[in-house]
């Protein structure tokens, strides 16, 4: 059905059959009137009008839910979350690598040393820690890749994303074989992180043994790299 929002920033909806709201609930619907304050409602199948917020629990933006919008609303049990307000004008994302090569333990994680910023374009990554945090109630995507050199033999590698220390993504086991010298082909973890302006989030990498001692990753962004960006 071709639903469509009524009224400005108190917006109800009408969903014939629709008889209680339940947590999880989805709703798909066309915005008539931009929202001119950060805090409007929904009131579906006159059920009771609740608050519209962002991802988060954040407040909405004015013109985050633009006339002609089509506008996802998710129920928690006490909010409707909209899960794609409109993008902001400013771009936000990030770009980081290793500058340098890094001794890598065999059977363990190891903090990826992602010392170098490509670009910030919302001043979100740490250098001195190598950590991206996620302003509250923005939603990113996050990317990691890191690259194995002269390991000689076939090995297994995984990378992940750790949040706040724990891991949070995996990359799929990965066999790598390379010549001394050469660069074996990287694994890639990717996932989307809702911030709370708090949590933080680096990228580790796991190596099996057997290849003759630690090795090393490869230098620079063409080997490694840490991405971000905000949707």
């Amino acid at each position: 059905n071709n639903y469509v929002l009524s009224g400005t920033d108190t917006y109800t909806l009408d969903i014939p059959g629709y008889t209680s709201y339940a947590a999880g609930d989805i709703f798909f619907a066309k915005v008539a009137i931009a929202n001119t304050i950060t805090n409007p409602s929904l009131n579906i199948s006159s059920l009771g009008a609740k608050t519209i917020k962002k991802e988060g629990g954040a407040a909405l933006a004015v013109g985050d839910m633009p006339a002609n919008h089509e506008a996802i609303f998710r129920y928690n049990g006490t909010d409707f979350i909209l899960l794609n307000p409109k993008a902001s004008s400013a771009s936000k994302f990030f770009t980081a690598h290793a500058s340098a090569t890094q001794s890598i333990v065999e059977n363990s994680y190891t903090l990826i040393q992602m010392n170098v910023e490509d670009a910030d374009a919302s001043t979100v990554f740490d250098t001195a820690n190598y950590r991206v945090v996620i302003p509250n109630g923005e939603t990113w995507f996050l990317t990691a890749t890191v690259n194995l050199d002269n390991l000689g033999t076939s090995l297994g590698m995984v990378v992940s994303i750790y949040r706040n220390g724990g891991a949070w993504r995996y990359s799929p086991l990965q066999a790598v074989g390379t010549a001394s010298g050469q660069v074996g082909s990287a694994p890639t973890v990717t996932g989307y992180a809702t911030g709370n302006g708090t949590d933080y989030y680096d990228v580790y990498i796991w190596q099996q043994s057997g290849g003759g001692g630690n090795k090393y990753t490869g230098v620079g962004l063409l080997y490694n790299r840490f991405e971000g960006h905000k949707i």
